[in-house]
């Protein structure tokens, strides 16, 4: 495990207040917690992008579990969107990474 500063370690704690405070306000906060942990601590890219998402994952999870406990939630309709969901960005995934040769002349004009 990498030695980090106490400072650096208490200027990212800031950092992160910051972005959740952000987010909690305006929405967006995530886009501020990669640049701030890849550029002071030197976190790679990936590294940081990925500990973004978990963040993600983990305050939406939160969000979901306490809307379900004071709504009223309709299980096999949210069932179908999330597998609709899950079909979708899976389905993109599978596909071509590229536009077909047409789209793509059309965007270079």
């Amino acid at each position: 495990m990498p030695h980090i500063p106490l400072a650096m370690v208490a200027l990212l704690c800031l950092a992160a207040l910051a972005a959740g405070w952000i987010d909690a306000v305006v929405g967006g906060g995530g886009l501020l917690l990669p640049a701030l942990l890849g550029l002071p601590a030197g976190t790679p890219a990936v590294d940081a992008l990925g500990t973004n998402k978990a963040v993600a994952i983990v305050g939406t999870s939160g969000a979901a579990v306490t809307y379900a406990r004071r709504a009223p939630v309709d299980v096999p309709t949210a069932v179908r969107i999330g597998l609709a969901a899950l079909a979708g960005s899976s389905g993109r995934r599978a596909g071509p990474s590229s536009p077909p040769g047409r789209a793509r002349r059309c965007s270079s004009r």
